[in-house]
């Protein structure tokens, strides 16, 4: 009889099927049967596991959709509907936060709220959003975005040096010429025109480098005192 792993068979009662399991595993060695019911079920598990991921992702994603859906929104209008749909967008940001508090979906939500926020002057809102987004991206490029948001806002509320101290950690080169636009506008904030058009002559020099439009610079540096922007 070839060894292999043992087959019920449907013509033999219960007690018959328990006798011949156990000459079964007699014959291969417990240990054997052990090891084969934990590479069974680990097998199961991973299973289990893929699918029970998959449908959470599946899950997150079609959520975060209908997030981006409800933010195209235009909720400067201030009626009752577009209050009704920021309610519900708060809601809808909140419930995909607490069901997926580590996720990149979760993260990315908090921070379209967060733009939403500031079209309607609810900063605390804003910077809530931004925390905790920053928070879960962790050390790549979305945790640098939320970032630089964060320090967008801080220049907004007169903190310019906290956006400062912000805007130093970031490192990515290919976020630099924001950075530095920003760090020019921090420092027109703080009243010093040479540091703020060093900034924006760096962040100038990126974006020829990339081949973007830089007339919003230009303007920023025409704005400077002509004694220092010639």
């Amino acid at each position: 009889r070839k060894r292999g792993l043992y087959r019920m068979n449907s013509s033999k009662t219960v007690d018959e099927e328990g006798e011949v399991v156990k000459q079964w595993i007699l014959r291969h060695g417990p240990s054997f049967f052990i090891s084969l019911v934990l590479v069974l079920a680990v097998i199961f598990g991973y299973k289990q596991w893929e699918q029970f991921r998959a449908d959470k992702l599946l899950d997150q994603s079609q959520r975060f959709k209908q997030i981006i859906k409800q933010a195209q929104i235009d909720f400067s209008l201030a009626t009752e509907e577009s209050e009704r749909e920021f309610e519900n967008l708060v809601i809808n940001v909140g419930s995909l936060r607490s069901d997926y508090e580590d996720s990149d979906y979760a993260a990315l939500a908090a921070c379209i709220l967060a733009a939403q926020a500031v079209e309607l002057g609810d900063f605390d809102l804003a910077v809530s959003q931004l925390t905790y987004a920053e928070s879960i991206f962790s050390e790549n490029v979305f945790s640098s975005l939320a970032q630089i948001q964060l320090a967008q806002l801080e220049i907004g509320l007169g903190e310019p040096e906290n956006a400062l101290k912000r805007l130093e950690k970031l490192d990515s080169m290919s976020l630099q010429g924001t950075v530095n636009l920003l760090k020019g506008d921090a420092f027109v904030a703080l009243n010093e025109p040479d540091k703020a058009k060093i900034a924006y002559e760096k962040s100038k020099v990126k974006a020829d480098q990339v081949g973007i439009g830089s007339s919003v610079l230009a303007l920023k540096l025409n704005d400077l005192p002509i004694s220092l922007s010639e």
